[in-house]
């Protein structure tokens, strides 16, 4: 496990622009031994942003022009990141473990889609900073057909959403105050289906909010 020392030596002392840090941590994985790499690229995304840089290695070499760079980035858009997006769902809607998921990140990177070492570089970058990486194997959760799940907002109707509105409407000194309130409330629907439609609708209706106040502030502009 060499890798664990090498990338965090490397991330706790690098200084320089992303793209040629990237470039540095790109050069670190593909001189591993192959049946070492993917752990370790698994290694960087679970870590890369918990080890703290002190900033005390500059990297001075440019391993890209801008343009160089500008090109690759658009290349990774267009024909790498649907295929990350489109990995990450499947893979974590179907709890494929950790190890067997970046392993299918680096053969992308890997294969031959890129034919530089500056855009596989700057596409482990784009998977670093994904919004879904760190990958968590979550499932799918609970499906039920439309008339089940009519049924059960119609009996929650009769229960605990007018108490739930009520809550979500009073002001509290604490947010854990309407928290537990709501809590309660979820508790008190004895099954997980129950439980699960009273979740979606509190979603639905925390989403339906803030794209209401956003809608504001863009008026307000």
């Amino acid at each position: 496990m060499q890798y664990v020392k090498a990338l965090s030596d490397f991330l706790s002392t690098c200084d320089g622009l992303v793209r040629d840090v990237f470039f540095s941590i790109y050069s670190i994985i593909e001189s591993l031994d192959a049946t070492e790499q993917p752990a370790a690229v698994m290694f960087l995304c679970e870590n890369a942003l918990t080890l703290k840089s002190d900033y005390s290695k500059r990297i001075e070499k440019g391993y890209y022009t801008d343009a160089q760079a500008e090109n690759a980035d658009k290349k990774i858009n267009r024909k790498f990141k649907p295929i990350l997006n489109q990995l990450i769902e499947k893979s974590s809607k179907n709890s494929v473990p950790s190890f067997e998921f970046y392993k299918s990140v680096w053969e992308i990177i890997q294969s031959s889609i890129f034919r530089t070492k500056r855009e596989r570089a700057l596409a482990l970058f784009k998977v670093v900073d994904h919004d879904l990486i760190p990958y968590r194997s979550v499932g799918t959760g609970l499906s039920m057909e439309q008339e089940e799940y009519k049924l059960i907002v119609d009996e929650l109707e009769q229960t605990v959403l007018d108490d739930t509105e009520y809550i979500m409407k009073l002001d509290y000194e604490q947010k854990t105050q309407r928290a537990s309130l709501l809590v309660d409330k979820l508790l008190s629907l004895h099954n997980k289906e129950k439980q699960t439609v009273y979740m979606a609708l509190l979603i639905n209706g925390i989403e339906s909010n803030v794209k209401e106040e956003l809608k504001d502030m863009i008026e307000n502009i």
